[in-house]
């Protein structure tokens, strides 16, 4: 891509209060994701036919269907993967700053190379077809048109899809979201570029997020 589509975006991630901002995981053998997992989220339930000692595995056991639609279909859309489990970010219109107990990132999106970066109109695991039969694929809410649930999109798609629809809510607050899947391990020095809590420019196209009534 030679000019960045997202130009005026940003990507955020959250994070545990002691963990790595590109570190996931899903980069762990499954008993220590599972562990990992335990402990940030003990209260996680994945649903179906899963003994509660069991939850968690069967969680990372989903994660891992997920990835590989989310890989396969952003190979399908020219999307570059350089790594075999995504870091995920969200889309926002401005930087975060603060998340409750934990700590947040915002990267200007023309800082990041997103040829490798992938995106979803909502959480990756609620657009999957391939989620674990313990853990069924969620349906998308009354915000997300039917033609965005299921599809991943490369910079340049989402770009249009953002123009049409807007940038919707935060994930902090438990909000619809854009989620951003980066197949690739940013520079270190991608951190000097993290925005401030006085850098908030609005993004030209950015609007409101439309409702849809349910299909």
């Amino acid at each position: 891509m030679s000019e960045n589509p997202l130009k005026g975006y940003y990507l955020t991630r959250v994070y545990t209060q002691d963990g790595n901002p590109f570190q996931t995981v899903m980069d762990l053998v499954r008993e220590e994701a599972a562990a990992l997992c335990k402990r940030v989220t003990p209260n996680r339930r994945v649903g179906g036919a899963v003994e509660e000692a069991d939850q968690q595995i069967a969680y990372i056991d989903a994660r891992v269907g997920v990835e590989d639609w989310a890989r396969e279909s952003a190979k399908a859309v020219g999307v570059e993967i350089k790594k075999e489990h995504p870091i995920y970010f969200t889309l926002t219109a401005e930087p975060e700053t603060s998340a409750p107990g934990r700590k947040v990132i915002s990267i200007p999106a023309e800082n990041i190379d997103l040829s490798c970066c992938s995106f979803t109109y909502g959480d990756s695991f609620n657009n999957s077809p391939k989620a674990s039969p313990a853990a069924p694929p969620g349906k998308p809410t009354t915000a997300i048109p039917d033609s965005l649930h299921g599809t991943v999109f490369n910079a340049v798609q989402m770009k249009k899809v953002v123009e049409k629809y807007g940038v919707p809510g935060i994930y902090e607050k438990g909000q619809n979201y854009i989620e951003v899947q980066m197949w690739a391990r940013p520079p270190l020095n991608i951190l000097n570029d993290v925005a401030t809590p006085q850098a908030k420019p609005q993004p030209p196209t950015a609007r409101k997020m439309k409702t849809f009534p349910p299909s």
